[in-house]
């Protein structure tokens, strides 16, 4: 027997979905804490990269990483509109 959508246990209205899901950016309390968290989340795979080994030099290693941060422009240009490039400095220590 085939079941209608409105009595599938799968079935959510729009309000539910609304009431649960919050945007991205709302978990954040300024644009300066989400841009730490980008650069965070990019230094992290980076070290994630690093740790996997497969560097034949450090050479190798520093144009990987200056690689994915030229990736990033977007990020660095929001960073560097709102003067916050010092995030880039404190999240690589």
């Amino acid at each position: 027997m085939e079941q209608t959508a409105s009595e599938s246990p799968l079935a959510v209205s729009l309000h539910d979905s609304r009431s649960v899901v919050k945007p991205f950016y709302r978990l954040f309390d300024s644009v300066q804490d989400v841009l730490v968290y980008e650069c965070d989340k990019i230094f992290n795979e980076i070290s994630a990269q690093l740790g996997k080994g497969g560097f034949s030099s450090s050479g190798e290693f520093f144009l990987f990483f200056i690689q994915q941060w030229l990736k990033q422009k977007t990020l660095i240009k929001a960073l560097v509109k709102n003067n916050l490039t010092n995030i880039l400095f404190a999240t690589q220590r």
